[in-house]
């Protein structure tokens, strides 16, 4: 028998960005790489923004927890709202609910997205439990757990379990893509590129040797250095940039 995924209770995406951190040396340098005479506040904002999603993205992609762990914290949440709304006894529907409020503190943030993403004509978000799901079920526990006055939002709640349960896809196992973050990143950067030059993102090679070169695969490099991305080799860079411009 497989071993059963155990949910990542309490994962949340990290990533933060200082406003600050393109500074004028940097804009000095950009311009260099780009060979453009300044960098326009459009073009730093994008930068920034570009920044931030590979910041939040990297932590995501490698640390995010698996389809098989989310399919069973989504899982154990339908079966503790199913004992609720078949329980017919009050005070083990208490219990069940003050269980269910324990496991909605914890949920990870990814099961939680998965969830919310579900279209549903409510006022359910998942990203704050606390103002919404669980402030309602607590206040049905302090009225008495009536079967009378079950809130909308445990029906909900369940609807959208089960929906999230059906959106999932396989779990395709092996390692996480570490460099899918990257990627992404180099996507975001090859249209900065475009938009700041008016050319086409795109990698040259020298004739001589066929080492990658070109003004974007220097840009791509610089912010990497600026980031403190792990230095990739030039070939590893340039296939990384060719399957970014390609997918």
């Amino acid at each position: 028998m497989p071993k059963r995924s155990k949910p990542k209770w309490g994962w949340n995406a990290s990533g933060s960005l200082n406003p600050g951190l393109i500074f004028d040396e940097d804009k000095g340098k950009i311009c260099e790489v780009l060979k453009i005479d300044a960098v326009s506040d459009e073009i730093c904002y994008r930068l920034t923004e570009a920044i931030h999603h590979f910041q939040i993205h990297q932590s995501w992609d490698l640390d995010a927890p698996r389809v098989s762990q989310i399919k069973t914290a989504l899982e154990q949440l339908k079966h503790q709202l199913e004992l609720i709304l078949k329980e017919a006894r009050r005070n083990r529907r208490r219990e069940y609910s003050r269980r269910l409020v324990k496991t909605l503190q914890k949920i990870d943030r990814k099961t939680a997205n998965q969830i919310s993403m579900v279209e549903f004509p409510s006022n359910l978000n998942l990203f704050d439990l606390s103002e919404t799901a669980i402030s309602e079920i607590e206040q049905w526990e302090i009225d008495g757990c009536s079967l009378k006055n079950i809130p909308a939002t445990l029906t909900q709640l369940k609807f959208c379990i089960d929906k999230a349960n059906q959106k999932l896809m396989p779990d395709s196992g092996g390692r996480p893509q570490e460099r899918g973050a990257l990627r992404g990143f180099i996507r975001y950067l090859s249209s900065i590129y475009t938009e700041a030059t008016g050319r086409k993102a795109g990698i040259s090679r020298s004739p001589m040797f066929g080492e990658p070169s070109g003004p974007f695969f220097r840009f791509v490099k610089h912010m990497m250095t600026m980031l403190n991305i792990e230095p990739l080799t030039p070939q590893t860079l340039a296939s990384q940039i060719q399957k970014a411009l390609h997918s």
